[in-house]
């Protein structure tokens, strides 16, 4: 059916240009990372949560689970990071990194 073809198509220049804004996305969540560390708590952390968390959300619809499951990492870390440390989330953000360079 045409209408399905064009769907699929128009699907696919989506998750092609999703897919070129991965590695900006997660650069802009290593630098909120980089500065909730720094100011320990507070707007920074919550900042650096969301962005992780929308990036976990949408990364698998668009077909990158693991950038997905990579960003979903490093949110449950942002969240744990009062009990757990920054190390865990350090850790996180570099798995992130390199699934998002393929």
């Amino acid at each position: 059916m045409k209408g399905e073809g064009d769907l699929e198509e128009r699907f696919a220049a989506l998750q092609r240009e999703y897919a070129t804004e991965v590695p900006a996305k997660v650069a802009e969540i290593a630098a909120a990372v980089v500065e909730a560390e720094r100011a320990g708590a507070g707007e920074p952390l919550a900042h650096a949560t969301s962005l992780a968390h929308r990036l976990a959300g949408t990364a698998g619809a668009y077909g990158l689970p693991g950038v997905g499951e990579a960003a979903g990492a490093v949110e449950e870390a942002l969240r744990e990071v009062s009990s757990a440390g920054w190390q865990r989330v350090r850790a996180a953000v570099a798995e992130l990194l390199a699934h998002s360079r393929g």
